[in-house]
């Protein structure tokens, strides 16, 4: 009963969050296709520079707080659940300014980036206004901490789509009354400024605000002691951005765009991995302490079946990469685009396994294993970029990508099998790849003989394999029916 019941919790946050995700991605898809067709493969390449650097910066602005934060909070609750309610709002107060400071610092350093890097003047322009957006980003971090470690997800979810709404139809409105990137760079600002405003309503209903007092020293200790996952998100998102950096420079921001137009497809999967990673965290700090074996589980259930999963989506987006790029911008200029869907495909399941392993090392108090991965990985990504670039443009920097993730992986693995959980690779990894290759393969020699059902031969095989090699018992299909069935009631 207890497995159930974390299981559906567990449903019911990740469904949320994933709602606040796949919002997101929906509103931003949106957005992206619209300024894809109507600005201009160039101008798409400068818009993505300017969610790039937000995105860097960002993680300046929080400075490894929320990961830190959301694990101590959710393990001050009890075997029960029940939540110390003081201990909650020292927390959200300690956080609070540390996230007002992290966000005017972020501030200043973006300003003086934009003036050095070598881009074109409206572009440095867009950076200058769009760095206002990263203080009141900053202040919703703190407020998301607290709702997300007290697992109020669906007021995340809220404001996350009323905001992005706004966002929406605020830049269509710009983009169709002829306005260009500095009218976007002014809706990242109301964007955030809107979220913000929203969770200080939220958060003071909920009493975070109650008897409130400036822990200035502790908010500064909070540097100190959040400095690890400062260091691993700071990381991860320079590896996840780098891409566009290095590509802005070498080859333009017309190759962005290219880049950008495949890479949108990939994201909007990768945010359902990482919503399911932000979910499982606060459960797997408290199962680390409360109980093993459930931790154990967790983890493994995770593995496999985002591995059979994802595996079943990244060969979708392989074989009808072209089809899908065709569909989505509909012009010869994006062609290219292509053959970087395909290449990245996989990327999808490399990094819901990653997203996985990485809280699953931080939950085991191995952050400073997270640290030595994600600098190698940033290390390497940047010999990837700065080489396959060079040589191969718009597809070296798709190569680069899967190849640097794929190692940073390797890594999260070693780590977790080593010190946290011994895992199965053979159930975990080996038969899952057996399925996706034989699968695969008959699913692209059907297709390129024509054959009208290639698709529900392909998933046939695929699902057939997987039930036939057990990667999905009988207990995990009633364990999925009761967990979709709790979770459309409670959204």
């Amino acid at each position: 009963m207890r497995d159930n019941n974390t299981a559906q919790r567990l449903a019911r946050n990740t469904a949320l969050l994933s709602v606040a995700q796949v919002s997101r991605v929906v509103f931003n898809t949106i957005l992206s296709l619209f300024i894809a067709r109507w600005m201009g493969v160039e101008d798409f390449g400068k818009y993505g520079v300017l969610t790039a650097y937000f995105g860097v910066f960002y993680v300046l602005a929080v400075m490894g707080a929320p990961r830190y934060v959301v694990r101590e909070m959710a393990r001050a609750r009890t075997i029960a659940g029940d939540y110390d309610i003081g201990r909650q709002q020292r927390w959200f107060h300690i956080t609070l300014l540390n996230q007002l400071i992290g966000g005017i610092l972020a501030v200043i350093v973006m300003l003086c980036v934009a003036h050095l890097l070598n881009h074109p003047s409206d572009t440095r322009q867009a950076l200058l206004l769009s760095s206002l957006s990263l203080i009141p980003a900053a202040i919703s971090s703190a407020m998301e901490i607290a709702l997300q470690a007290v697992e109020k997800m669906d007021h995340i979810a809220v404001t996350h789509i009323v905001a992005g709404g706004i966002q929406l139809i605020g830049s269509l409105t710009a983009l169709w009354l002829g306005h260009g990137l500095w009218m976007l760079a002014w809706m990242m600002v109301i964007w955030q400024v809107t979220i913000a405003l929203m969770q200080i309503v939220i958060t003071l209903r909920l009493g975070f605000w109650n008897r409130f007092h400036w822990y200035g020293r502790e908010s500064l200790i909070l540097f100190r002691d959040s400095f690890e996952f400062f260091i691993l998100s700071l990381s991860a998102i320079v590896f996840s951005r780098l891409d566009v950096l290095i590509l802005s420079q070498v080859a333009g921001e017309a190759a962005v765009g290219v880049y950008n137009a495949a890479y949108l497809v990939v994201r909007g999967i990768n945010f359902i991995a990482a919503s399911y990673g932000q979910a499982i965290y606060p459960t797997l700090s408290h199962c680390y302490r409360q109980s093993r074996a459930q931790f154990e589980k967790l983890i493994f259930k995770s593995l496999l079946w985002g591995m059979v999963g994802m595996l079943l989506v990244a060969l979708a987006l392989s074989i009808y990469a072209e089809q899908i790029i065709q569909l989505l911008y509909a012009q010869d200029a994006y062609s290219l685009a292509a053959r970087v869907l395909a290449i990245e495909a996989i990327f999808v399941a490399i990094f819901f396994w990653n997203s996985v392993l990485s809280r699953g090392l931080m939950a085991g108090d191995m952050q400073s294993r997270s640290v030595v991965v994600s600098t190698i990985k940033l290390v390497i990504a940047l010999g990837y970029y700065s080489i396959f670039t060079n040589w191969w443009g718009v597809t070296g920097a798709a190569i680069a990508t899967v190849t640097a993730a794929l190692t940073g992986t390797a890594l999260n693995y070693y780590f977790v099998n080593k010190y946290v959980y011994r895992l199965d690779i053979v159930t975990l990894l080996i038969k899952p790849l057996m399925v996706a290759v034989v699968s695969g393969g008959i699913w692209f020699l059907l297709l390129n003989l024509g054959c009208p059902f290639a698709v529900v031969v392909g998933l046939g095989v695929y699902i057939g394999l997987a039930w036939s090699l057990h990667l999905v018992s009988d207990e995990d299909i009633m364990l999925l029916k009761r967990v979709t069935i709790k979770s459309r009631r409670i959204i």
